[in-house]
């Protein structure tokens, strides 16, 4: 279960300072966005909303990290 209690939010990971290179699993990235797994499985059906480029390995599922900074940096919204 995600949680989402401002204990959780200070101790979450800054994802942008772990190396580039780092694989995530599909539930460590879920943990450090504060999102569920089953909303990342989403971003990847076709037609649905793009999440970050991930890695299938065999039948694993890996974000590496430099894509996730990239999606996320892509993914703000200016505010006028």
């Amino acid at each position: 279960m995600t949680q989402t209690s401002l204990t959780a939010i200070r101790d979450r990971i800054d994802i942008t300072t772990l190396p580039p290179g780092v694989l995530l699993t599909e539930e460590e990235l879920a943990d450090i966005l504060i999102i569920s797994a089953n909303t990342l499985r989403g971003y990847r059906q076709p037609g649905r909303s793009r999440g970050p480029n991930y890695l299938r390995t065999g039948g694993a599922i890996r974000y590496r990290v430099s894509d996730v900074v990239q999606w996320l940096d892509e993914s703000a919204v200016a505010v006028a």
